[in-house]
Formats: C-alpha cells, structure tokens, sequence
C-alpha cells in the first residue's frame, strides 16, 4: 500500500490540489466525504478519500465505469474540491459516495436504510397531500396498479416492507 502512496503522490505531474483538498475538507469536518486523489494502474481505480481510506475499484465492477473505453480510463479530471472524478470524453461523473456503496458493505446498508426510510416519508407526505385535496390514488392520472394498492389479481392487501426495528 506504501508504494501505491507514492505511485500517486509522488508521480511526475502529481496533482497539486492534494494538500489542499485534504486540509479543506478535514477543516470542514468532511474527510470521509471527499476525494484527495485517484489514479488508474491496469484495469483498476485507486481512490484516497481524505480521510486517508483507500479504494480499489475495477472499471468492471461499476457500470459506469465498464462504459469507459480502455484508451480512456486515464484521462480524468478531479474536481478541486474532491467531489467527483470526471472522465469528459465518456461524460462519466463518480463521486466517492458510488465508490463507497460499492465497497463497504456497512455503508451501502446504511444508505440503502435511509434511502427506504426517505421514500417511505415522501410516500407519506404525499398521502397526506392527497388526503388534504381530497383525492383518491384512482384519481391521479399516470399511477400505475402497483401504486394504487395492487396488481390485477392482488388482494389488496397491502404489506409493510419495512421491518419494525427500522421503521420506529
């Protein structure tokens, strides 16, 4: 791990926004969140989040990054602020978030919580809205049977997905 350390900061043409990404983002409290640096060595994506965790990601384990051709899987650009890496010539943005849900199986079950506990507050908000207008789900154009209550031959019935130690 060492030398892939010094593979990136070390390199000629070395990024010079490292340090600067690095002590920003610990100054806002986001190391965690931000990228200090990348780089691709053979078919794989080495990335240094700030917080000094490192990432190593092959382009055929993200979708997004299979579309990137061979030839260009190099020439990315960081953002200054370490928000994302950017391959222009494939239009492909990935911010570290992507590269954490896919490697870190605490976090992606943590996000994947909270993204089920978002939807189920949305859905919420809007049965409130419709119950507010008075309006029935049959009443709105473009709902599918699965968001009226059901597909055709369904009992109606309408199960909770969300497990109770979660949803409290």
């Amino acid at each position: 791990m060492l030398s892939f350390y010094r593979r990136c900061f070390m390199r000629q043409n070395s990024d010079k926004d490292v340090p600067k990404r690095v002590l920003t983002a610990w100054s806002l409290g986001c190391p965690d969140q931000l990228i200090a640096t990348a780089q691709v060595i053979d078919d794989e994506l080495f990335v240094v989040a700030c917080d000094h965790t490192l990432f190593r990601v092959g382009f055929d384990e993200m979708p997004a990054l299979k579309r990137i051709p061979e030839e260009q899987r190099s020439s990315f650009t960081l953002s200054s602020e370490g928000s994302y890496i950017h391959w222009p010539e494939a239009d492909v943005h990935i911010d570290l978030d992507a590269v954490r849900y896919l490697k870190d199986d605490e976090w992606r079950e943590k996000k994947d919580r909270e993204r089920l506990m978002s939807d189920i507050r949305f859905g919420e908000a809007v049965a409130a809205f419709r119950k507010q207008c008075g309006l029935k789900q049959a009443d709105i154009h473009g709902l599918s049977e699965r968001h009226k209550g059901g597909y055709a031959g369904d009992s109606g019935k309408k199960s909770r997905i969300v497990p109770e130690s979660i949803s409290g």
